[in-house]
């Protein structure tokens, strides 16, 4: 019970040294900045010579930030494709399945008749619960969970926000011992700009205490097409022949495309196919009347003479008596 009591006397004790280290430190830089000059030493953003959230500490120690299994802040995301027979259907189990005890809600949705894309979120404890129950809406095409660990951000604004809050406590101590006007304006000034980064820095927590106890699902349903009914005899003969007619026309459309591009060489492919041709029949003519010339000269006796052909006068019967 002894070494309890001590071990509480000495870190009250240990308290109000930090404290009185706060006061002496912010005292001593609001002295500096009025001797520097009557109205202040203005730093960027306008205000007296004080420490910032982003120093490493108002007492002057620094420490290192160190992150345990258990202070793990891990943010999950599950990116789901379903395809589905019934739009409607499927939203309600989306819908059904959320949990309202556990304060679970749907963030978005975009719902049309054939697809809808919906962002809900979930706790993380039920992610893997709720993506089983959202599977049974359809056929699962595409799964995609990743996850971010925020652990480091998180213990960084934490500590932030803490000695932001010692040194608003320690500005409020000063306030109500100041004694001077320029004392009191500097003084509020630096306390409006630590209550408004203490009010920046709670909302980016809460944003990640939102973000790692509930995860955020995105689901995109796609509705099935339906199955097309077996063709007839006719169908298919009609399918044939028009199959048949569009390849025709586009062979037709090849020769007459071909033509007009070849259409300018014309000329090139006149004269290739032409002068061999020409200079092939000539070789011909030439050779016929080598052969000719070349042949014995044979004598061809006239043709034989024949008679006349006499027309018969027919003879005169004598006429009887």
């Amino acid at each position: 019970m002894r070494n309890v009591n001590h071990k509480l006397e000495r870190c009250n004790v240990n308290h109000k040294l930090k404290r009185f280290a706060v006061l002496a430190f912010v005292l001593a830089a609001m002295l500096l900045a009025a001797a520097c000059g009557a109205g202040g030493v203005a730093d960027d953003r306008g205000g007296g010579s004080y420490p910032s959230e982003s120093e490493p500490g108002l007492s002057g120690e620094t420490s290192e930030i160190t992150v345990t299994a258990q202070d793990r802040k891990i943010i999950y995301t599950l990116d789901i494709y379903i395809w589905c027979d019934d739009i409607t259907q499927a939203v309600g189990l989306i819908e059904s399945s959320l949990s309202a005890a556990d304060g679970e809600w749907r963030e978005s949705a975009n719902i049309s008749k054939s697809s809808a894309f919906i962002t809900v979120r979930v706790k993380s404890e039920r992610l893997s619960e709720y993506q089983a129950a959202i599977s049974m809406a359809g056929e699962v095409t595409d799964y995609n969970l990743s996850s971010r660990d925020v652990s480091l951000e998180y213990s960084d604004l934490q500590g932030r926000l803490d000695s932001l809050r010692t040194e608003e406590e320690a500005l409020n101590e000063m306030l109500a011992a100041a004694t001077s006007t320029a004392m009191l304006l500097q003084i509020n000034q630096r306390l409006a700009e630590v209550r408004y980064s203490i009010e920046s820095i709670t909302s980016s927590i809460k944003g990640f205490d939102s973000k790692v106890s509930y995860s955020t699902v995105n689901i995109r349903l796609n509705v099935n097409p339906p199955a097309a009914a077996p063709k007839t005899f006719g169908e298919r003969l009609g399918a044939t022949l028009s199959g048949a007619w569009g390849a025709l026309l586009a062979f037709l459309g090849f020769l007459v495309n071909a033509a007009v591009a070849l259409l300018p060489f014309s000329p090139l492919i006149a004269a290739a196919v032409g002068v061999p041709i020409f200079v092939y029949k000539r070789k011909k003519k030439k050779k016929e009347k080598a052969a000719v010339a070349a042949a014995p000269f044979v004598r061809q006796s006239p043709p034989a003479q024949t008679a006349p052909l006499v027309r018969q006068q027919p003879t005169e019967t004598p006429p009887e008596t």
